[in-house]
């Protein structure tokens, strides 16, 4: 699963993004049926 999540514990919540990523590993050298992405994530503070 990749995109945005959120997870609440304790009546708090936060955010996990998580993407297919750019690269390679060792233990995956190679990609198949999922194309390298890379996210831009801008954060703004609270007014």
């Amino acid at each position: 699963m990749k995109g945005l999540s959120t997870h609440t514990s304790q009546g708090r919540t936060s955010y996990l993004h998580v993407s297919a990523g750019c690269g390679t590993s060792r233990y995956t050298p190679v990609r198949f049926a999922c194309p390298p992405e890379a996210t831009l994530m801008t954060l703004v503070g609270r007014d």
